[in-house]
């Protein structure tokens, strides 16, 4: 019942025992409805980087609400996280595999070609100085979405918190 009660109305996290209140999920949920819910969170909830993500993600002025030392974390920055189409962990996302990342001959780019489970490829090219979040973002635009889950070539699954990793950084 508090699960759909704070998915319908973020700021009935107000309302939840402090208890509940310490569950995850639940906090996820209603900072993803309502970005400044995160005010009601408890202060180990603010504390984490997925949920402060999702309330900013939601509404930029939600990361008042956040720890001082997570205000000044760059990839926080309500300018950032408009250009960080990394999925968080509980999201509904598709995902999306990165098959290859290269230099483009004689420019200052580099050639992406991603894929994702429906079999769908798409090549994107990024100026040199791109962003993993950039990239996420690119791809989430291309299958009209909100963000994806990226996996580079290894396998490994990339954090919203590392969208600011350059790509340049996995070739």
């Amino acid at each position: 019942i508090v699960f759909e009660a704070v998915r319908q109305c973020g700021y009935s996290l107000k309302y939840v025992v402090e208890e509940l209140r310490q569950d995850r999920d639940i906090a996820l949920e209603a900072v993803r409805q309502r970005g400044t819910a995160l005010k009601y969170a408890v202060t180990e909830m603010r504390q984490d980087h997925d949920i402060v993500l999702e309330a900013v993600r939601q509404n930029g002025d939600a990361l008042k609400f956040a720890p001082k030392g997570l205000q000044d974390s760059l990839w926080l920055q309500p300018e950032n996280i408009q250009r960080n189409g990394l999925a968080g962990q509980g999201s509904r996302a598709p995902v999306v595999e990165v098959a290859s990342l290269s230099h483009v001959p004689d420019h200052a780019q580099i050639a992406v070609q991603v894929r994702g489970f429906d079999g769908r490829e798409t090549a994107l090219t990024f100026d040199g100085d791109g962003t993993v979040g950039d990239l996420a973002a690119r791809a989430a635009q291309e299958r009209s979405v909100a963000s994806v889950f990226l996996v580079m070539p290894g396998g490994e699954v990339v954090r919203p918190m590392a969208a600011l990793t350059k790509l340049a950084d996995f070739l």
